[in-house]
């Protein structure tokens, strides 16, 4: 239809479910209320109904015994009147009566009571596995509605309450044809069926059980090295850290076995109660994958290392993931000499990270110097002995929204190029194309221009996004991505000489996108002495051991432990607690601390300005305190427990 305005219409039909809201009926005038009956007290002290005409006195009945009394209304007033109960029949003078009903004194008042029967109820209940048979039982019932005692009043409405007798109960030969019936034949337990009914017991009783199958062995991996191999500095019994006493990164040799798969055993099969085989479920298996510096070996039951260095195994699930990483040692500083360090294991410096410079790690980094002006990373733990002044470090991928969208992009490209590879092959299954007489890299351009146009734009754009978080990544995989921008832009694919470099650098980019997406998944703790102007970030805890935190952002997975001061800046867990032995200044430093729903915050002294958020609540310190505990108690109410600063 043309000519139609659906803004217009829109419009309009929101103006009127708004008039038809605010326009309210008009409220209907309340029906007139009944008086209230007048009341008197009897000489023992009774309170009965009266007419409300003031000259007489209303007649009252009540129930004594089962049997029904009336008291005749005295100086003209109103006689008592006679509600039948829906539990019992009425009969005034041998006639039933149907409705509230005036009685005197003179009339013959009778009724029967009712009586229901409820039928018996034998039902037998398999449990879903086949282990359990269970019989319900209820006997069958008359119940009977005795009218119920009830004080003198002009308006007297009966009532009953149920009186109930057993009247039919099941017998053994009853229950042992219904489960002849059901098919149950193993497993019963006739000495408890006989109890049961000997106790006149109703209720639901298991009366037979199978037997259930023995679980099997699952498979099992047998692992013959060290798993705790991180660079840890020691505390002394006066909390006191000595970078000194450290525990040594053990390592073994190319050749050493890591691992060996041990072999699963069937379980034994078991009976349900109908006499069927339950078959138990088979062994687990266990996968062993091997990562960088290891093999398999003895056809794939054990792990052994093809390179000397440090043994790794991450588990997920049922599938281990071992891994040799070799250490790397820098007996001095980091600066310009050395260049900056990105190295596929672990890294120990035993000197300072001088300006400007670059260290990453994908497995732990120890330094035992500081760490100035500088970027700093690893996938694992960090270490640092000294301080951080006016740096970044991030320690396991706290950033993992980043990482995934990273693997993501990088699987996209990957399809494509995988498609790519798909379609030159077929061309050069071709006859035909060999009459072309055009080189691999003209022909690669031509299908990119053709039929794979998006191809470039999707890398570039990776390149762009990914620029924030490159520096982090191992020189490695950025010696790959530099080629896939390298051959992506502009007609530089023509430089491609032949399919094998294309396939690749298409199983290079597919290792990165494995590992980039398994990074996410890492957690690793920061340990360091003092910051000042400063990121800091770890998947894990972050524990600073020295004097603390001055303007500085600490982003944590786990918890936060400062000993010290936190002056400036903010101390955020996603999923730990904080503890802190100072924060804020008299002075009225801004610094915030923030910690998830359901999170405790602990500080020794706090001072005015200092904000504390759990979830989304807040609460703004106004004056100093000390022993500071913030939490949610049971009910769910922000609780902010303290102790007054002593001047």
């Amino acid at each position: 239809m043309t000519g139609l305005d659906p803004g217009k219409i829109l419009s309009d039909i929101l103006a009127d479910i708004l008039r038809s809201a605010t326009s309210k009926p008009a409220a209907a005038t309340p029906p007139a209320t009944a008086k209230a009956p007048l009341t008197e007290a009897t000489d023992d002290g009774r309170v009965t109904e009266v007419s409300t005409d003031a000259a007489g006195k209303a007649g009252t009945a009540w129930v004594r015994g089962g049997r029904i009394f009336v008291r005749n209304p005295e100086n003209g007033g109103a006689p008592a009147v006679l509600v039948p109960s829906s539990g019992l029949r009425v009969f005034l003078n041998g006639v039933p009566v149907v409705g509230p009903t005036e009685v005197w004194e003179q009339d013959v008042i009778e009724y029967e009571p009712r009586v229901d029967f409820v039928p018996p109820r034998l039902e037998v209940v398999i449990s879903p596995d086949n282990l359990l048979a269970s019989i319900d039982i209820a006997f069958g019932r008359r119940i009977e509605h005795v009218l119920d005692d009830q004080e003198p009043a002009s308006r007297l409405v009966l009532r009953t309450r149920p009186v109930s007798r057993c009247t039919q109960e099941p017998t053994f030969d009853q229950i042992v044809n219904l489960l002849v019936q059901e098919g149950i034949t193993y497993g019963i337990d006739t000495e408890k069926l006989k109890r049961i009914l000997q106790e006149q017991q109703e209720g639901q009783f298991v009366i037979a059980r199978g037997t259930p199958p023995q679980p099997p062995e699952d498979e099992t991996v047998e692992i013959l090295f060290k798993t705790d191999t991180y660079l840890f500095p020691r505390e002394d019994r006066y909390g006191k850290v000595n970078f000194r006493e450290c525990q040594r990164i053990p390592t073994v040799e190319k050749g050493t076995l890591l691992a060996r798969k041990i072999p699963g055993k069937p379980g034994t099969p078991g009976v349900g109660v109908r006499g069927e085989t339950i078959e138990p479920p088979p062994p687990q298996p266990v996968r062993l994958v091997c990562g960088p510096g290891t093999a398999l070996t003895d056809n794939g039951t054990a792990v052994v290392a093809t390179v000397g260095g440090q043994p790794t195994c991450d588990i997920y699930g049922r599938t281990y993931v071992f891994g040799v990483n070799q250490l790397y040692i820098i007996d001095r500083d980091v600066d310009v000499r050395t260049g900056n360090v990105r190295f596929r294991g672990n890294i120990e410096v035993h000197g300072n990270i001088k300006p400007g410079m670059i260290v990453h790690a994908t497995g732990n980094l120890t330094i035992l110097g500081d760490v100035d002006t500088a970027r700093v990373g690893a996938y694992g733990r960090i270490n640092i002995a000294g301080s951080v002044v006016n740096s970044r470090v991030i320690a396991g991928c706290s950033e993992g929204a980043a990482f995934t969208d990273m693997a993501e992009d990088l699987e996209q490209v990957c399809e494509q190029i995988a498609f790519l590879l798909n379609t030159l092959e077929r061309i050069h299954a071709d006859p035909r194309f060999s009459r072309l007489g055009i080189s691999f890299g003209q022909l690669l351009q031509y299908l990119v221009d053709l039929h794979f146009r998006n191809l470039p734009a999707a890398v570039t754009d990776l390149l762009t996004r990914l620029y924030d978080i490159i520096a982090v990544l191992p020189e490695d995989t950025q010696f790959k991505l530099a080629d896939l921008g390298y051959y992506f832009r502009g007609i530089n694919l023509m430089r491609l000489e032949n399919i094998e470099q294309l396939r690749l650098l298409y199983r290079e980019l597919l290792f990165i996108a494995g590992c980039v997406r398994h990074e996410n998944s890492m957690r690793a703790d920061l340990v360091l002495a003092y910051a000042l102007n400063s990121k800091l970030a770890a998947s894990g805890n972050v524990v600073v051991t020295g004097q603390g935190c001055y303007n500085t952002d600490v982003d944590a997975g786990g918890d936060v432990k400062v000993w010290g001061t936190v002056r400036g800046g903010y101390i955020s867990s996603n999923k730990g607690a904080v503890v802190l032995g100072e924060a804020g200044s008299e002075i009225g430093i801004k610094t915030s601390v923030r910690v998830s729903a359901g999170q405790h915050v602990y500080i020794g002294r706090v001072h005015p300005g200092v904000r504390i958020f759990v979830g989304r609540q807040r609460i703004l310190v106004s004056e100093p305190a000390s022993y500071v505990h913030v939490y949610f108690d049971s009910r769910g109410r922000l609780q902010f427990s303290h102790l007054p600063v002593m001047t």
